[in-house]
This record gives C-alpha cells, structure tokens and sequence, in this order.
C-alpha cells in the first residue's frame, strides 16, 4: 500500500544519509588523533568505554566482543565483566563532534 512504500522511502533515504563510504572512514582514521582509535581495533571510537582494571580506554562494542570469549581486560589479564565498564559520555560527545566536522572537510574536498 502507498504507507508502506512512504515508509520503505524513508527508510531509505535514512540508510543513504548515515552510510559513509570506506575512502570516508579510512580518512577519518588516519585523521584521528590517537586517543579516539580503540587500542586494539585501531578504528575510530564511537561509544567510548573506560576499562577500570586498566584504566585504558576502548570502543564498547569492541570490549563486549573480547570479554565474551575471555572475561579479562586484554591489557593486563585482570577479571573483567560488562558491568564494570565506564561510559565516557564526554569523550563520546568530543569524538561524535570532531567526526562530523571532519566529515564535511572530506566532502568539501571531493
């Protein structure tokens, strides 16, 4: 019906607007000062987390991935579990600004 293909439209457009090509991604990552790259993945952090036990910090979704095969902060072996996890919502905030600004500087450039 004429909804659903207004929905499916719109679902769309929203898909097409939060997709960023790998040349955009591989731009920010190398523009990236380094305390917004996940230590392990080197990609750029989206939801940055403070590891307690280590005081280091990762990407959440990166650590939720590590700790269901070894419940353990990969920097120093100590017990670990989701629920000791920081969120850094500042951190979060600083990298979600920087990266739209860089994203405009890229798409300036192109």
């Amino acid at each position: 019906n004429a909804q659903s293909l207004t929905r499916l439209r719109e679902f769309a457009l929203k898909c097409q607007g939060a997709k960023v090509d790998s040349r955009a991604m591989l731009f920010l990552e190398n523009e990236a000062p380094d305390h917004y790259l996940d230590p392990l993945l080197a990609s750029l952090m989206t939801n940055p987390v403070r590891l307690p036990t280590s005081d280091n910090v990762m990407e959440l979704s990166a650590i939720k991935g590590q700790l269901l095969s070894d419940p353990r902060d990969p920097f120093n072996r100590a017990p670990l579990s989701v629920d000791m996890l920081e969120p850094l919502p500042e951190l979060k905030r600083e990298i979600a600004e920087w990266r739209e600004r860089k994203l405009a500087e890229y798409q300036a450039q192109q």
